[in-house]
């Protein structure tokens, strides 16, 4: 049997994904990356100028461009053949095959003569612009005085994901543009707005930290840059550009929340939303973000989410830190580097309210009266003016400190795996674990703060020496040591953790036959599944 006291270390809760989206929401201006020179012209797709590590260039009267970024630029899917040094992209039931040092190509295995061929330049594949994009249909313009190529695309997503960084590896920007079209992300996030995106988006994606700041340098008005890439940013927005650094996204649903919340700023931005109160925006992106990102998980993953938030915030109302909710998002910037605690979970919490009390209906209606210009688009969504909820919310904030419940009722399913296993239970603040042997089926019993558990025969078992308030253990023993998340495991269990009266799993833990301990990202151990926890009111 594993110490008991050691499991009271398994509490800790990272915060660490709640700087998921540190990010900012503001207007922006391309800036230029060099001067357009015949020789050397610049590109435009769709009223984005496009900003290529190896610049475009005139080879024999035609403008060749690297391949990767032009064709997903146009949204089309590439990828590079090095058996046959062939470039390949697929758009629209449309394939092109271009050889490099080839004057011919196919469209859709049709052979086609180019008078250029494909070539490499600074390790780049260059292809011919025009061809490219008229083979896809698009339409091409050469403005012989300002020397740019102006390219109206056919068919291509509103959302389209850009390789701006040499450290990306093969697939990625393909892996990403493939989820936002499956998770159907524009068409989410359009219905919870009541909006629609006016224009393209462009998703710029980097690989490493020098690529996501050459990013921020290139397509942002940020003098700061590189403090932005050390303060830890997983994204950055501006006006219709997203910049996105995959090294920092640790999974699939981080990656989707990440940048589900970007995509959100971007379609406020576009219905101008660019003034909308900072609070609002990071709310809404917040809300936003998460509900896309987790809705393929356990729902007590995202109420672990919704914990962590609720308690730092709290934590800084009741330690009088409490920052009241900001409007510009020049404010917030500066005040996120001085306040104790992250002010968008603020936003967040503060979103969560505004719709608890007057409806996602509500919510859509001042989002289209501001797109519209309307005077006072809030009080006439919300019957009260921005002041007034900024009180109002302040005040919700106060009575959430005083909220308190008897204890927490969990549910629990338990498959034939755990069959005979034995489950022992720490409620918060007591000395003695209630002890049971679980057999498979469905558990829903009660934990309450004065240590009497309902709904299951315990007994007495191990005395804890050092007990912890405000945390409740689930300590698990299968009757045989079992495999799990790759660990062979003798032990493990769950913190749930008790804020402000309410109750979220804060982590589930294994130990070895050495006593080490890992700590999966899970709600079901040993075939032992959390299905539900929520507070014991104290009216019952």
């Amino acid at each position: 049997m594993h110490s008991f006291k050691k499991l009271l270390i398994a509490t800790t809760a990272t915060l660490a994904f709640l700087t998921i989206p540190v990010l900012t929401a503001l207007p922006f201006t391309t800036p230029t990356a060099h001067a357009a020179s015949y020789g050397s012209p610049d590109v435009f797709v769709d009223g984005e100028e496009l900003h290529f590590d190896v610049p475009p260039q005139i080879h024999q009267r035609r403008t060749l461009v690297p391949m990767r970024m032009i064709f997903e630029s146009l949204g089309a899917d590439v990828s590079w053949e090095p058996q046959t040094r062939t470039a390949v992209a697929f758009k629209d039931g449309v394939t092109i095959r271009l050889p490099i040092g080839s004057p011919t190509v196919t469209r859709n295995n049709e052979p086609i003569t180019l008078d250029v061929p494909a070539q490499l330049i600074d390790s780049r594949t260059m292809v011919p612009i025009r061809f490219v994009s008229e083979a896809f249909g698009d339409k091409v313009i050469w403005d012989d005085t300002s020397y740019q190529v102006r390219i109206t695309t056919a068919h291509a997503p509103i959302i389209r994901v850009i390789g701006a960084d040499r450290a990306l590896e093969e697939g990625q920007t393909e892996s990403l543009q493939h989820q936002l079209l499956d998770h159907h992300v524009a068409e989410q996030l359009e219905q919870a707005a009541g909006l629609t995106f006016q224009q393209p988006v462009w998703i710029y994606l980097s690989n490493s930290d020098a690529g996501y700041e050459a990013s921020i340098r290139t397509y942002g008005e940020d003098n700061d840059q590189a403090k932005l890439v050390a303060d830890g940013s997983t994204g950055v927005t501006y006006d219709s550009d997203v910049l996105l650094p995959l090294q920092r996204q640790t999974d699939e649903s981080e990656l989707l929340t990440t940048v589900s919340h970007e995509l959100t700023h971007v379609l406020l931005n576009q219905n101008n939303g660019t003034d909308l109160p900072s609070w609002v925006h990071e709310g809404f992106a917040w809300q936003a973000g998460l509900d896309i990102g987790y809705q393929e998980q356990p729902a007590l993953q995202r109420q672990q989410v919704d914990g962590l938030v609720r308690e730092e915030v709290l934590d800084a109302v009741d330690a009088g830190d409490f920052r009241p909710l900001i409007n510009s998002a020049f404010t917030k910037i500066a005040a996120l580097s001085s306040a104790s605690y992250n002010l968008e979970l603020q936003d967040y919490l503060a979103y969560q309210y505004l719709v608890d009390q007057y409806g996602q209906d509500a919510f859509r209606a001042y989002l289209l009266g501001h797109a519209n210009g309307d005077e006072t688009p809030f009080q006439d969504a919300f019957g009260l003016t921005p002041k007034a909820f900024n009180e109002q919310f302040t005040n919700h904030l106060q009575q959430q400190l005083l909220t308190d419940s008897q204890g927490v009722e969990v549910t629990l399913q338990v498959d034939d795996t755990f069959r005979d296993g034995q489950m022992r239970i720490l409620p918060e603040g007591q000395s003695n674990w209630k002890s049971l042997r679980l057999q498979p089926g469905t558990y829903t019993f009660r934990i309450f703060k004065n240590g009497r558990v309902e709904g299951l025969p315990t007994y007495d078992g191990f005395v804890e020496e050092e007990p912890e308030a405000d945390t409740v253990y689930l300590y698990l023993e299968p009757k045989d040591p079992l495999e799990e998340a790759g660990t062979l495991a003798y032990g493990g269990g769950f913190a749930i953790a008790d804020t402000y009266g309410s109750y979220w799993l804060t982590n589930a833990w294994l130990y070895d036959e050495q006593d080490n301990a890992t700590y999966p990202d899970t709600d079901n151990l040993f075939g032992v599944q959390i299905v539900s926890i929520k507070p014991i009111p104290l009216s019952n």
